[in-house]
């Protein structure tokens, strides 16, 4: 949490340093609690960071006519320079490509259910490209609560079809894997399948 508030401010001119919500907070650093709500469990633990003297900030600000707290990391404390801290920070993660994949895999199946109404009403979307063809996760509710990299199990095979056009509908397959398989390119052999679409999460490797 602490280091999405750092981020936050380091990330943005002072004239637009206004602070984050509870919910914004739960937002940014995706928490997840499905006992007592992500914003519930974002406002409890900025409140033992500010008991605790953390470098955080609170503020009353109004937005839309009402009045809320706001959070904000206290520069005061470190170098306001941000290419110390995001140097590092690149250079690190240019470092984990397995890392990178994996999060670009989750990127690619993410849904709604992942954040709130309200971002999802404020982003105007409908989930990852290939949100509808989400293959099986195999982590534990302790893994997901933790935070781990989702497992997705590859290939993953999901039935589909067309849009219906001059009375027509043709079904078919799409199938998403990690990996190119010989199998992805033999012949359709069901007469009731017309087509076979792969995609791919990683790029293909060449032998």
């Amino acid at each position: 949490m602490l280091e999405t508030l750092f981020l936050w401010v380091m990330s943005l001119p002072d004239n637009l340093r206004d602070g984050l919500t509870t919910q914004d907070v739960a937002e940014a650093a995706w928490f997840r609690d499905d006992a007592v709500g992500s914003e519930a469990q974002a406002e409890h633990l900025l409140t033992k960071l500010v008991q605790g003297s953390y470098p955080v900030r609170t503020e009353k600000k109004t937005r839309d006519g009402k009045e809320v707290v706001v959070y904000s990391y206290e520069t005061s404390v470190a170098q306001d320079n941000p290419a110390r801290f995001f140097g590092p920070l690149k250079k690190k993660a240019k470092e984990y490509i397995k890392l990178q994949d994996t999060k670009w895999a989750e990127s690619l199946f993410w849904q709604l259910a992942d954040i709130t109404p309200e971002a999802q009403e404020a982003l105007g979307v409908n989930g990852g490209i290939l949100t509808d063809f989400q293959p099986t996760d195999l982590r534990s509710a302790r893994e997901r609560q933790a935070g781990k990299p989702a497992q997705y199990q590859f290939p993953y095979t999901a039935a589909t079809s067309t849009k219906r056009a001059h009375k027509v509908q043709y079904g078919g397959e799409v199938v998403v894997s990690d990996r190119w398989r010989a199998e992805f390119g033999e012949e359709i052999k069901n007469a009731d399948q017309h087509f076979r679409v792969v995609y791919l999460t990683a790029k293909a490797q060449c032998r």
